[in-house]
């Protein structure tokens, strides 16, 4: 069995507070033993249609030659929930890598479907060590995962705008953003202040245009019963947006 270590950018809500994880996928630590791993930049990709082709330097790493794969999959976010879904219509070039220490390798990220963008059109491209020959015979074995956000942007788009809520749901709090516009947001330094209490300070987080995402909190702060007032801040576009409103449930 293999189990990935993901590290991925602009696209989770980091467990600070004990919100679900990215694809729900679990945060593992890499094998102490391993000889070589794969390092990607740039960290988030982003092209104005009708530019249809990008391009990713994958680096090796340590001692060893270090083996990869690229795959990209369609980005969505449907009904508070992230999704994963296969696509050809944008595909890398090369899928696999194999690499030797202090070696690099373009990955040219191609659209290929003759769709034209409508809105914005986000993809994953996932970049993956693959375990090596040190990790023969181990039951469990350990690789890293590269996350990395690749969109599409269509002209004259109305710039993304979050609202929130905060609902409880069968004894869970549930904090909701949902993005009215076309565009992606990105909402780092994310806190909820409820009328008790510290500001419970919260990871970065992603809505993508026109969706909405929810994530249960584990740890919410005081007072935050159905009816209680909460401010929310979040920092958006380098300016500090703060957003008032009162949970709901029952």
């Amino acid at each position: 069995m293999v189990i990935f270590s993901h590290k991925s950018r602009h696209g989770r809500l980091t467990a600070l507070a004990g919100l679900a994880a990215f694809t729900g996928a679990a945060l593992v630590p890499l094998a102490p033993a391993s000889a070589g791993s794969l390092s990607a930049t740039p960290t988030s990709l982003a092209l104005a249609a009708p530019a249809a082709t990008a391009k990713l330097t994958v680096s090796g790493k340590g001692e060893g030659q270090t083996a990869g794969q690229v795959r990209v999959l369609r980005w969505i976010q449907q009904d508070g929930a992230e999704r994963l879904v296969p696509t050809r219509d944008v595909v890398a070039s090369p899928p696999a890598l194999r690499l030797d220490p202090g070696k690099e390798l373009t990955v040219r990220l191609v659209r290929t479907t003759k769709k034209p963008v409508s809105g914005e059109e986000c993809y994953r491209v996932m970049v993956d060590q693959l375990p090596g020959a040190e990790q023969d015979g181990l039951a469990v074995k350990f690789a890293l995962r590269h996350s990395i956000p690749l969109c599409f942007d269509g002209a004259k788009q109305k710039q993304g705008a979050i609202g929130w809520s905060l609902r409880r749901e069968g004894g869970k709090l549930v904090l909701t953003g949902t993005n009215s516009g076309q565009r992606r947001v990105v909402a780092s330094d994310l806190k909820i202040l409820g009328p008790k209490g510290a500001p419970l300070a919260l990871g970065p987080a992603t809505v993508l245009g026109g969706s909405s995402m929810s994530w249960p909190i584990e740890r919410a702060p005081a007072g935050l019963k159905p009816g209680a007032r909460f401010t929310i801040s979040a920092t958006i576009n380098g300016k500090t947006v703060e957003f008032d409103g009162k949970v709901g449930g029952s």
